[in-house]
C-alpha cells in the first residue's frame, strides 16, 4: 500500500484594508478634516505627520481630503492650514505588530519611498515605487519575515502624499 503525501494548506494571511471615505464608526467624511491622529485606530492605525528635519514642523497632524467623487485622500497638513505641508512623510502605526503592509496612493512624477520600522524604531527596509501624474493609482508594498512592523512611513517632499488606501495584516 502506497503512501500519499500529506498535503499542507497554507492559512491565508488575515489583513485590514483601511480606506478614508468613512471613520470605522461608519461617519462619512464629506470634507476636509483635520486628523488628531486616533480617529482611526477602531481600524488599527494611528496617522501622523512624520516631518524632515525641521521642514515643515507644524505638520503635526495628517488630513484627510475630498474631491468630489474620486476617492478621499489622507495627506499631511498644517493643523491650521489643511493647504500648507502636504508634502512630508506620512507615519502610520499599528496598534498591533503587521508582517506586510500595502499603500495604494496618487502620485505626481517622482519616486516615493516607503520605510518601515520595528518597536525600537530600527530600519526593517525600504521599498520605492514611481508614480505618473495623471495615470491612476499606484502601489507600494513592504513584507517582513516575522510580525514585526511596527510603523511605516511614506511620502516625499517634493511632491503631495496622497494615500487611497492602506493594507495590512499578518
Amino acid at each position: 500500500m502506497a503512501c500519499e503525501p500529506i498535503k499542507i494548506s497554507a492559512v491565508p494571511a488575515s489583513a485590514v484594508t483601511v480606506t478614508f471615505d468613512r471613520f470605522p464608526s461608519g461617519d462619512l467624511i464629506k470634507s476636509d478634516v483635520i486628523l488628531k491622529g486616533s480617529e482611526f485606530l477602531g481600524d488599527g492605525i494611528l496617522v501622523a505627520g512624520s516631518p524632515e528635519s525641521s521642514y515643515c514642523s507644524r505638520a503635526t497632524a495628517a488630513a484627510v481630503r475630498t474631491y468630489g467623487s474620486s476617492a478621499n485622500l489622507l495627506t499631511t497638513a498644517d493643523p491650521s492650514n489643511v493647504e500648507e505641508c502636504n508634502n512630508i512623510l506620512l507615519k502610520i502605526q499599528f496598534a498591533s505588530p503587521a508582517q506586510s503592509v500595502t499603500r495604494k496612493f496618487i502620485g505626481a512624477t517622482p519616486t516615493y519611498t516607503m520605510k518601515a520600522y520595528d518597536d525600537r524604531g530600527a530600519l526593517l527596509g525600504t521599498v520605492q515605487q514611481d508614480a505618473v501624474f495623471g495615470d491612476g493609482t499606484f502601489k507600494i508594498s513592504y513584507s517582513s519575515l516575522s510580525t514585526n512592523i511596527d510603523h511605516v512611513t511614506f511620502g516625499r517632499r517634493s511632491a503631495i502624499t496622497a494615500v487611497t488606501a492602506i493594507v495590512y495584516g499578518e
